[in-house]
């Protein structure tokens, strides 16, 4: 048999304390109360099976601050290294006036530089 059958106990557990809960927490506390481990995909399936909702959206709620208010281009440590600096030239640049042959064997002659 696959799966596991849910007693009546763990059933009316799963009802009363999964609103207002996430999965992990779902998970941590029904681990604590019945003593064996239940994954978060049970978790989920669990209360997909039996039409149950957390009440969690995942979107900001009327009034609620984005952690990072206020804070502008935060970026990890170290990360500026690998920016490009001013007046970098990369690899494939050609230079205005330069000549290629495209898939269809014409010649494309670029005649100014992009964003200029």
């Amino acid at each position: 048999m696959y799966g596991h059958q849910y007693t009546v106990e763990e059933q009316k557990f799963m009802k009363e304390y999964v609103p207002g809960h996430s999965y992990k927490e779902i998970q941590k506390a029904f681990t604590e109360k019945f003593g064996w481990e239940i994954s978060l995909g049970q978790v989920n399936a669990y209360i997909g099976n039996h039409h149950l909702s957390t009440g969690r959206t995942g979107r900001f709620q009327k009034g609620q601050e984005p952690p990072n208010k206020g804070k502008k281009g935060i970026c990890a440590d170290g990360c500026e290294r690998t920016w490009f600096k001013k007046g970098h030239i990369p690899a494939n640049y050609r230079p205005v006036g330069s000549e290629r042959v495209n898939a269809d064997g014409y010649i494309e002659v670029k005649v100014a530089d992009p964003n200029k």
